[in-house]
């Protein structure tokens, strides 16, 4: 055998050897980047799945639709067997047509049991949607499409939590305590009295004119905050006023007796016409139960 077919055999081994490691190592690549392929697929469907667990997802049912669509249409046909889903979407679709109904049912009689177990009251206002409730002193809206109870003072929005009986339960307690608070018929009755005073000045109008709420609310607010906020009045020391707080406090004020005070009397002039149909300058003054009117504004008259 020459020098030269010598070498040639030599390096047959050598060149066979790499040529199979690369292959090697190219089905290494190849089954790395198949199972991270799947690894984001799983984590993308674990996603999915996830956003169903949340607490409340399931009762939000317009949204448990779009993220139910959303997961199908991420996985396919193919991807629903892949993964062994097709089970748990079936139930899901169960749950979508008649799981809205079953749920409104139970949180109806559930909420009117847990109710009568707190000592509230309960009356169905509307039973169209939203399913409007008074559990005294707050309407209640239901939403069972958005899977959310509105709670409302004065037909202002307060709070919001998950339409279930033990949410709307546990946050009714929590919104009242907030709404009571220290009130002090009398102090409160001064501190309108001032407002109203500002109110007037800055509006170059007479004492005993009448002054829209619009420009008294803010006026009371300042009036409402405590002396570590008058001494250094930045936002952390602010603690905010709402429109739902003031009906509150105003409706307070009625069951103590209060409108009337040192010679004064605290009065509201009735919204009608246009002035009711624009909201953002009225507020509806109500008793616990709702019954009351919308008021445009206020002011005051020496008392007979």
């Amino acid at each position: 055998m020459t020098k030269a077919k010598e070498q040639e055999g030599d390096e047959g081994p050598e060149q066979g050897e790499i040529t199979s490691q690369t292959v090697l190592e190219g089905q290494l690549a190849a089954a790395v980047e198949g199972l991270t392929l799947k690894m984001e697929g799983y984590r993308t469907v674990i996603r999915g799945l996830q956003k169903l667990q949340k607490p409340g997802a399931l009762v939000a049912f317009a949204k448990c639709e779009k993220d139910v669509a959303a997961l199908k249409s991420v996985l396919g046909p193919e991807g629903v067997l892949e993964y062994e889903l097709l089970e748990t979407l079936e139930s899901l679709d169960e749950h979508l047509v008649a799981g809205k109904k079953r749920h409104r049912s139970n949180t109806g009689r559930k909420l009117k049991e847990a109710c009568g177990a707190a000592g509230l009251k309960l009356k169905v206002i509307s039973r169209e949607d939203p399913v409007e409730l008074r559990i005294p002193p707050l309407a209640v809206r239901l939403n069972f499409d958005k899977g959310e109870a509105e709670f409302l003072f004065a037909k202002e929005p307060l709070a919001a939590c998950p339409v279930t009986p033990e949410d709307i339960i546990a946050n009714h307690d929590k919104i009242v305590r907030g709404l009571e608070g220290a009130f002090d018929p009398a102090q409160f009755f001064e501190r309108c009295y001032e407002a109203y005073r500002m109110g007037l000045v800055v509006k170059g109008a007479k004492r005993g004119e009448r002054l829209e709420l619009n420009d008294f609310l803010g006026h009371l607010a300042t009036r409402m905050q405590s002396s570590k906020f008058e001494v250094n009045p930045v936002s952390g020391n602010y603690r905010g006023y709402s429109r739902g707080q003031f009906a509150y406090d105003v409706h307070r004020l009625r069951l103590a007796r209060g409108l009337q005070q040192n010679g004064r009397r605290l009065n509201f002039g009735v919204a009608t016409g246009t002035a009711a149909s624009k909201k953002s300058r009225v507020i509806y003054m109500e008793d616990e139960y709702g019954q009351g009117e919308y008021k445009l504004n206020i002011f005051f008259t020496e008392a007979q």
